[in-house]
């Protein structure tokens, strides 16, 4: 169980917005695979094929090692820490985790809005779309500044800023939103996601 546990890969249906869980599995050639904050390859589970996808999202030289985020990129250096001595036993090292000074402040405090905005977004979505949307928007901007960090999450926020601004009957701004979320979306999981349907 400790094996299956410390390797085993969530299955999550990604034509949600948010995704679903619907199992976990272990791969042998992707349990090899370790984790780095600043991912250059993300993975995802196509239910169609059956199969678990693994995606360079950007250049990769000859010999340098292939890493996969294993958590929530949003969360804080101490936060992602805990998370990953708790779950796999170990501390990350990776060149985010390793910032100092004004370098480490701006990545938390970047960090910290995305993540204030999304419960803000949340909060009012209901209520209010066109505030929600602000909210989306910003969160957007946010995660672009930390692209390389925030790479697995970006095309889920995009299909919010979408969707916000469909309700809102904001078509050019959904276009521009549609636009960037196929791009990174077609980047991390190629056609196993929503915006590979969406024309």
């Amino acid at each position: 169980m400790g094996i299956f546990h410390t390797n085993a890969i969530s299955l999550r249906q990604m034509d949600k917005t948010e995704g679903r869980e619907i199992g976990a599995a272990v791969f042998p050639n992707i349990a090899r695979i370790n984790h780095s904050c600043s991912p250059n390859v993300v993975w995802s589970y196509n239910q169609l094929k059956n199969k678990e996808e693994v995606r360079a999202v950007r250049d990769i030289i000859a010999g340098e090692e292939l890493v996969a985020c294993y958590i929530d990129p949003v969360l804080q250096r101490e936060d992602r820490n805990n998370l990953l001595k708790a779950k796999f036993n170990f501390s990350c090292y990776c060149q985010v985790c390793s910032l100092t000074g004004e370098a480490l402040t701006d990545n938390e405090k970047t960090r910290r809005e995305i993540l204030g905005l999304k419960n803000s977004m949340l909060d009012v979505y209901r209520e209010n779309s066109q505030r929600a949307l602000k909210f989306a928007k910003m969160r957007v901007e946010r995660m672009e500044k930390l692209r390389k960090e925030m790479i697995g999450a970006l095309p889920q926020a995009y299909m919010h800023c979408y969707e916000l601004a469909l309700a809102e009957k904001e078509e050019e701004i959904a276009n521009v939103y549609r636009r960037r979320g196929q791009q990174v979306a077609t980047l991390v999981r190629g056609d196993n996601s929503l915006w590979a349907h969406i024309k």
